[in-house]
């Protein structure tokens, strides 16, 4: 059984590459569908909006994904059993 400092790490880095996958993934959905719902207006100051917002809203959503599947993992591992603490009091 790895430790738990290589528990954590391989976490850490599978909790990042999930997040990234599903904003990236978002992010060309919204893309996807607002260059569809918009086909006629190619407008630069349009296309920014559009850009803007689709990269805005899959942030907010990427977040709440992330937030959902960290509750979800949590509720069914143990997590002081396989992993460090995140935050380790200071020792005065």
């Amino acid at each position: 059984m790895a430790s738990k400092k290589v528990n954590s790490i391989l976490f850490m880095i599978g909790a990042s590459v999930f997040n990234i996958l599903t904003l990236t993934i978002l992010c060309l959905v919204f893309l996807v569908i607002f260059v569809l719902l918009l086909r006629g207006w190619a407008e630069s100051e349009v296309v920014q909006i559009v850009v803007s917002l689709a990269f805005l809203g899959s942030l907010v959503l990427s977040f709440v994904i992330y937030q959902w599947a960290l509750n979800l993992f949590s509720k069914k591992v143990d997590m002081d059993k396989y992993f460090l603490p995140w935050v380790i009091p200071k020792k005065k």
